[in-house]
């Protein structure tokens, strides 16, 4: 989510460690704001890795590489895991 891991001047927390406080294992945020054009591209490319399989580290990894390599658009490095990076979800062939 875009934004999401940015601390609020108003409290201790934000977005995200409100999600990993309730129990989720791995939280993928921004500390700043990320074109909302970028993100809604940078999105379905993550999660189609991370439905594949891949970690959620490797799929972050995977995804920021993408588009630099073929877009040279830096702004995925705005993303980051918080929690579990190895965090996968299991496809019927594992």
């Amino acid at each position: 989510a875009c934004g999401s891991a940015a601390l609020s001047p108003l409290s201790y927390d934000g977005f995200a460690p409100f999600l990993l406080g309730l129990g989720a294992r791995a939280v993928v945020g921004t500390e700043s704001n990320v074109p909302t054009v970028f993100g809604a591209a940078f999105g379905p490319e993550l999660l189609g890795r991370v439905l594949a399989g891949t970690s959620v580290g490797a799929a972050l990894r995977e995804t920021r590489r993408f588009f630099w390599e073929t877009h040279h658009n830096p702004l995925g490095l705005l993303y980051n895991c918080y929690g579990f990076a190895g965090l996968h979800i299991p496809t019927e062939a594992q």
